[in-house]
């Protein structure tokens, strides 16, 4: 036979090996990495999406967002508080004459509204009404709800006039690990602002 041809042909306990595939212990070993790895891997997602759902806990929700601004806009456009409310809180209505940025006078003066801040409930209503008319009134529009605290008061310092806002409001805790079928108790959270009426004091418009 040609040394060759006995060369490249394969003996048969080659063939055996070749085709008897792994062996048990083999087998085992790579199910054994398999699971530890794929267990790392769960446990790093649990702990990031966990580590983002307290992020967006902690973080406002956009309905405070939108309540901080438009209060922060209307006092800063004011010239002046009605009502009562002192220098001491109070959990009163807040009354605010401000200027309406889009509507001007004929002469280009601005348009004065009366602005209204009451809690009706656990809702915080804002309320525009025409100062120079109060019958046109502009209605009601919600500005946040589940508020349980409302409250407010006004500071002068020199020739400044501020006014200082708090609203305390219930927010439901957003946690989809949750290891009960009991429902999430809501966090107490505050909203606080200090906002100069630039109309008052020394500053005019």
């Amino acid at each position: 036979m040609d040394p060759a041809v006995s060369l490249a042909r394969p003996t048969h306990r080659a063939v055996r090996r070749s085709t008897r595939g792994f062996s048990l212990v083999e087998l085992v070993v790579s199910f054994a990495v398999m699971a530890v790895l794929l267990s790392l891997t769960a446990s790093i997602l649990v702990n990031s999406q966990r580590r983002m759902a307290r992020l967006s806990q902690s973080a406002e929700p956009p309905a405070v967002l939108l309540a901080r601004a438009q209060l922060r806009a209307d006092i800063g456009r004011a010239r002046e508080t009605l009502g009562i409310g002192g220098f001491g809180w109070s959990p009163t209505d807040l009354r605010l004459v401000a200027a309406h940025p889009i509507v001007p006078t004929p002469a280009g003066e601005p348009t004065f509204f009366r602005v209204q801040y009451r809690r009706d409930d656990d809702r915080l209503i804002r309320n525009l009404v025409d100062h120079a008319d109060p019958s046109v009134d502009l209605g009601d529009r919600l500005i946040l709800q589940n508020v349980h605290t409302w409250r407010w008061r006004q500071r002068t310092s020199l020739d400044q006039t501020l006014l200082e806002v708090e609203i305390g409001y219930w927010q439901s805790p957003l946690d989809i690990f949750a290891a009960t079928s009991l429902p999430p108790v809501p966090r107490d959270r505050r909203l606080g602002l200090m906002v100069m009426l630039r109309g008052a004091g020394g500053r005019r418009w």
